[in-house]
Parts: C-alpha cells; sequence; structure tokens
C-alpha cells in the first residue's frame, strides 16, 4: 500500500457514535495471505476483544484501549504489533508506530519481503519528519516571548536554605491525620488526585461529584453529574484517569520511600501509569499520545502577546537526564527545604516539556517526593489557585524566584487539609452506592482494593 495512503488520512466521518472517525486496520503493506495474515492462536477471550476492534474500528479510544492494553501484552506478535501500528499512524504517531513495524519485522525475518521493503520507505518518512519537527522549532509560529532555558542554566536555590513558615504546621497536622485519622489522609489523597486534573482541564466535574469521590472513593456511581463544559462527558472514563492518577501516587510514594529509584526511566514508567487510558485525545483532530516516550515535536505556547518555547525535541531526554541528577543532588543535600527543592523540580520540568502530554501532572508528582520525604503532603493545587499557581511558576521560570511557588504550595497543602476535614463522614446512602457496585464502605477507614478504584498509600 502506498505510502501517501498513510500519510493522507482519511477525514472525520459523521457518526452517532462517540469519539467517531475512521481508521482502517491495514495500512502497511505485507504479501497477502502470509504471515501478517496468519491469524494468532487466540484464546476466548482474545477472539471476544478482536471481534470489537473489528466493530468499532471507528473510535480510536476504544481501539488504543483494546490493542494496547488488552491484546498487546498478551500477544505480542506481529500480527497484533502490526494492526497496532497501524492505529497509531492513523492518529499521527509516526515515530510510535516505526517502532511497533520494526518489532514485528525483527520477528518476522525476511519471511515477508514485501512488508520489508514498505518498512524501509516508511522510516525514510518518519526521519523527514523528526527533520521538519527540528525545522518548526528553530522557526517559531510568532515571536518569541520567552524561550527556553537549559536545565544547566537555570537559577539555582539559595545556599543558604529558607523553610517555609508554614512548614512545621503542615506536618504537625499531617502526623496527626496519619496517626489518628487515616480515613482523612485518604481523603486527601483523593482529593489531590481530582484537583490535579482538574488545574489541567482533562475534566470537569460540579462540587457534589467532586465530595462524593473523594469522600465514597472512586466508585462508577460517584459522579452525578459532568460539566457541560468538559473535555470528557463519560464519568467512566473520568473514573478510569482518577484511578491511574492514584496509581501513580502510589508510585511516588514509593519512590520517596527508596522502594524505587528515581531514574529517567522512572520517570518514564510514571508518566506511562499516569496515562495509561488517556493514549488518544478527547477531542478533534483525533491524536495517540505517547506514554512514557519523549515527544518527538517541538511545543509552543501562545500567550497573546507571544509564543513561550520549550526545550528542542533532539534535548528532551538529555533534559530530563540533567533534571532527575540534579535534583537527587538537591535532596541529597542535609538541611535542604523541602518546598524548595519541590519548586525547582517543578520548574526545571515544566521548562523542559518533554511529554506529549501530562508535563503539569507528572511534574506535582514528582516535586513532591523531597516533601513527602519530609514527611509532609504530597503537592496539591486546587481550581481556585490556578491562577497564583501559574504566576508563581512564570516568576521561578523568568527570574529564579522560586519563594512565591513554595507559597503556593503550602497554601493548596493547608487548604485541602482544612477541606477534607469539614468534609461529612459516610452515610447510609453513600454505603448504597458502594455496595451498588459490590463493595462494602465502612465508617472508619479500610485498606481498600484496587478493583474498586482505591490504592492503599503506604504511608
Amino acid at each position: 500500500m502506498a505510502l501517501d495512503r498513510l500519510l493522507a488520512l482519511p477525514p472525520p466521518v459523521s457518526s452517532p457514535k462517540r469519539n467517531s472517525i475512521k481508521l482502517p486496520l491495514e495500512y502497511a503493506a505485507w504479501t497477502k495471505d502470509g504471515p501478517l495474515d496468519t491469524f494468532p492462536s487466540f484464546d476466548a477471550y482474545e477472539s471476544s476483544i478482536y471481534d470489537d476492534v473489528l466493530v468499532n474500528f471507528m473510535d480510536p479510544s476504544f481501539l488504543v484501549q483494546a490493542l494496547e492494553n488488552d491484546l498487546l501484552p498478551r500477544q505480542r506478535v506481529p500480527f497484533i504489533l502490526v494492526r497496532t501500528a497501524n492505529v497509531r499512524a492513523s492518529l499521527q504517531d509516526l515515530v510510535g508506530a516505526e517502532a511497533l513495524y520494526t518489532e514485528a519485522a525483527t520477528i518476522l525475518g525476511d519471511s515477508d519481503p514485501v512488508f520489508i521493503d514498505w518498512l524501509e520507505d516508511f522510516k525514510h518518512v518518519v526521519q523527514q519528519k523528526k527533520e521538519e519537527y527540528m525545522v518548526v522549532w528553530r522557526n517559531a509560529p510568532g515571536v518569541i516571548l520567552e524561550d527556553w532555558v537549559p536545565t544547566a542554566d537555570l537559577a539555582e536555590l539559595p545556599t543558604e536554605p529558607v523553610l517555609s513558615p508554614d512548614m512545621a504546621s503542615i506536618a504537625s497536622r499531617w502526623r496527626a491525620m496519619r496517626e489518628h485519622a487515616p480515613e482523612t489522609v485518604e481523603r486527601y489523597l483523593k482529593s489531590a488526585s481530582v484537583d490535579t486534573n482538574l488545574v489541567e482541564s482533562v475534566f470537569s466535574i460540579p462540587p457534589n461529584s467532586i465530595s462524593n469521590v473523594i469522600r465514597i472513593g472512586f466508585y462508577y456511581n460517584s459522579i452525578e453529574d459532568v460539566e457541560r463544559r468538559s473535555s470528557l462527558a463519560d464519568p467512566d472514563d473520568i473514573i478510569r484517569i482518577l484511578k491511574d492518577t492514584h496509581k501513580s501516587l502510589q508510585r511516588v510514594f514509593d519512590i520517596a520511600a527508596q522502594k524505587i529509584a528515581l531514574t529517567t526511566d522512572e520517570v518514564f514508567e510514571l508518566h506511562r501509569s499516569l496515562m495509561v487510558h488517556q493514549k488518544v485525545t478527547s477531542r478533534r483532530p483525533y491524536r495517540y499520545v505517547p506514554t512514557g516516550r519523549v515527544r518527538d515535536h517541538g511545543v509552543f505556547v501562545n500567550t497573546g502577546m507571544g509564543y513561550v518555547r520549550f526545550c528542542p525535541p533532539d534535548q528532551v531526554r538529555e533534559e530530563i537526564e540533567a533534571v532527575v541528577n540534579h535534583a537527587q543532588e538537591l535532596m541529597a543535600q542535609a538541611n535542604h527545604d523541602p518546598f524548595s527543592v519541590a519548586a525547582w523540580i517543578h520548574s526545571a520540568f515544566v521548562n523542559c516539556h518533554p511529554f506529549a502530554d501530562g508535563n503539569g501532572r507528572i511534574s506535582r508528582l514528582l516535586a513532591s517526593i523531597p516533601l513527602i520525604q519530609a514527611d509532609l503532603p504530597p503537592i496539591t493545587i486546587p481550581p481556585n489557585m490556578f491562577k497564583d499557581y501559574i504566576h508563581a511558576l512564570r516568576e521561578a521560570r523568568l527570574h529564579g524566584n522560586y519563594e512565591r511557588l513554595t507559597q503556593v504550595f503550602a497554601q493548596g497543602m493547608i487548604s485541602t487539609i482544612e477541606n477534607v476535614e469539614r468534609l461529612p463522614a459516610l452515610t447510609d446512602s453513600d454505603r448504597l452506592r458502594c455496595s451498588a457496585q459490590g463493595r462494602h464502605c465502612s465508617p472508619a477507614y479500610q485498606a481498600p482494593q484496587d478493583d474498586a478504584g482505591d490504592v492503599t498509600i503506604s504511608l
């Protein structure tokens, strides 16, 4: 099949089905009735998934979830690798598609020369695209208001740490919650999971639903309503994202406890964990969102007065390594201020902007590590503090002043602690919500199970 068909993608088609866009499962060229047409030995579960794939080929989110999350881990064979790559290519992720095509070719060897020849041409196209991305990065779409600064040139923290005046009070309240009110701690962590998505407009739900998911848990019937402006309309999708966020927070606690080493590869793994159910953009034009992989294109933010330009795509991995290495150095220093270190990590990671999506959420997770190590709660930014938060980030980026950002972190913690302490206890009606999903809700905190959407955080 010609490469021009691969790159000239079909236009979206009208359909009553949510997230509909025509995604043919056959783009790459291969030998007819050859090894890539040989159907794998599926069990009943795998067969049902693939049948659903053929029926729902116009729903990109479903296709990606079914192929990548369900089939590919069970059947990493050329038949599935190539069809998964076709979907990625149709959603403009040519680099990710190339990786899967190449993996399939390695397994096939020389058994399908038609596919091998096609793949060589495809690789040339991908290389051209990478070169085009660099040209776009160098030739910005407008006036550069704020340009990228390499991590090595970012402002350092003061030699003498200036401790946040609120740190002792927050630490005392957090310690008391952990010792005497573990259910309130769990509510704080759920609130952090909700807020980090709300401030990025991943979804939008009204206050009653926010209260429900914080008090009751990440149950599908906890969300009574979704706001009209929300990017996601299905409560099931929102709950899946909240579960992923909460599990990613568990990884951060494990990193802070040094059960998992903080490395560049762990940053990638954390991103994969966070974005399990966000691999396709929620609005047209639908795009594949690579997870656990650096972006291959430049990033610009239009401020209205000019553009902010972030790290060039060919230096992203090197920059992540620089951020991780310096973060480790800062956390290893005796008597460091955890709030200031958190502010530097957050600012440096956002400055790098290594991923196609999820950079803000990942940066807040990583910046929480020095705080957790100091027996403080993880970062949470309530939506009503978003403007102060953005101004503080800009102050750190432009002037190397991290103090305002540390203040926002402290205020967010205090506000969230006070909010979760005010929330009412579970009611009989709440317990009915849980039992409707086959789970028991107790008025006292109990270690929850993953299948209910709760994650026990090791404190």
